[in-house]
């Protein structure tokens, strides 16, 4: 079962419990580990060979067609260094594979620019991120 705030009062959080199946549970596990793989910029040969699976059982993962042993989600949770709950979580902090050509671009970019410029570029960026 996952739970969700759905408001505090006083100090106390108030939950709706949403209901998970095996498949949910599994697509979940899938979308997140490719979207760390993602982040890292890795393939999936090379997230296999660091923690010793084939690179087409990774596929599978990532697509939900297979769940993983407890002791892969070890290695996997060594290597990113999270907490296993963090794989089943909702809203894992991932980017997908646009978000990482972005980030790719931009940090490219960067050195181009004069002082000036990566001030305006900053403050721009606060703004946008208070107003989300």
């Amino acid at each position: 079962m996952k739970f969700k705030t759905i408001g505090k009062v006083k100090k106390r959080e108030y939950y709706i419990i949403i209901m998970l199946n095996g498949k949910k549970i599994r697509v979940r596990l899938g979308q997140n580990i490719r979207g760390l793989r993602l982040q890292k910029n890795l393939t999936q040969e090379q997230l296999a060979d660091a923690i010793n699976v084939q690179p087409q059982s990774i596929g599978q993962i990532e697509i939900g067609r297979t769940f993983i042993s407890s002791e892969k989600l070890a290695d996997l949770c060594n290597f990113f260094q999270l907490d296993p709950v963090a794989f089943f979580n909702n809203h894992i902090n991932t980017l997908s594979e646009q978000d990482v050509n972005y980030i790719q671009e931009i940090k490219r970019l960067l050195p181009l620019l004069s002082t000036h410029k990566l001030k305006e570029i900053y403050e721009i960026l606060l703004v946008v991120k208070n107003n989300n």
